[in-house]
């Protein structure tokens, strides 16, 4: 008797969400970890808004973010090979393309 992939299926795994490991389902795994991210990106986005006396958005902080981190990254390590300095420096302008088309830039 051959066994095809049909004649046994996965049984209890129906969709993504209903996946258990303990008592914790995927879905709130992602939900705590989004949590977990989200809340400290909205203290630096408040706090970003009133430096700028502008509303920002939680991308548009996560994009202010990626641009001072590539800055970082160009700026202040002296005695990396060309090539990494080339790649932070090609990493700095995407980040900086990204804040613009974000509505940073205006």
């Amino acid at each position: 008797m051959k066994r095809t992939a049909e004649a046994a299926p996965l049984r209890g795994i129906n969709s993504m969400t209903e996946r258990t490991f303990g008592n914790i389902t995927m879905a709130s795994l992602y939900e705590s970890a989004k949590s977990m991210i989200c809340t400290p990106l909205a203290y630096v986005a408040s706090y970003y808004s009133s430096l700028i006396d502008k509303k920002l958005s939680l991308r548009q902080t996560a994009h202010i973010l990626n641009a001072q981190m590539a800055f970082t990254l160009t700026v202040f390590p002296v005695d990396c090979p060309l090539t990494l300095r080339f790649a932070a420096l090609a990493w700095l302008a995407a980040a900086l393309r990204g804040c613009k088309k974000s509505g940073l830039g205006e």
